[in-house]
C-alpha cells in the first residue's frame, strides 16, 4: 500500500443562521391563557342539558295475548 501524505486545510466555519440572517427566537415566551369556557362551550353544555332533560315516555305495555287452553 503506498504512503499518502495528507494536509489539513483550515476552513472558515460560518454558522448557517448567520448566512441566512435568521433571527433568534425566544422559546420561553409565555402564551396568553385561552379562556377555559367560551360561548361555544356554553351553548354546547346547554344543548346537552336540554337533550338529557327530555323525558322519554314509557313504552306502552303490549296487550296480553289471549291464553288458548
Amino acid at each position: 500500500m503506498p504512503d499518502v501524505e495528507t494536509v489539513d486545510v483550515p476552513e472558515r466555519v460560518v454558522a448557517l443562521a448567520d448566512d441566512l440572517e435568521i433571527p433568534e427566537l425566544d422559546f420561553e415566551e409565555e402564551k396568553p391563557a385561552a379562556p377555559a369556557y367560551d360561548d361555544l362551550d356554553a351553548e354546547f353544555a346547554g344543548l346537552l342539558n336540554e337533550m338529557n332533560a327530555v323525558e322519554v315516555a314509557p313504552a306502552p305495555t303490549p296487550a296480553r295475548a289471549a291464553a288458548y287452553e
